[in-house]
């Protein structure tokens, strides 16, 4: 908002009496608005500008993380029935969290 509020401080001294409010008022006009908004822009996109191997970087990141989703072809369901319990139980994956029975 500083950054804001500077631009429009010295762009609307410069338009004399054009219909600009006092530097003292804090609602910018239209036309500053727009103005300082293409000003931060352009400044913020600046790196984006010169480092085409940021640009680069960040397309492949982007590639990287991108999700397809499948909207054209329709799955078919297989099977529609609750899940067969088994004589063994829930299997261990490592003797620490799972100890046989045999063993309590």
């Amino acid at each position: 908002m500083q950054k804001f509020r500077a631009y429009i401080s010295e762009h609307g001294a410069s338009q004399g009496g054009s219909g600009v409010p006092p530097l003292s008022y804090l609602e910018p006009m239209p036309k500053q608005r727009r103005d300082a908004a293409a000003t931060l822009a352009k400044a913020a996109l600046a790196p984006l500008a010169t480092n085409p191997d940021l640009r680069n970087l960040l397309k492949k990141i982007h590639k990287a993380a991108e999700q397809t989703i499948d909207i054209i072809s329709q799955d078919t369901l297989l099977y529609a029935a609750p899940a067969q319990k088994t004589k063994q139980g829930p299997r261990c994956v490592t003797h620490e969290l799972c100890l046989d029975k045999d063993s309590r």
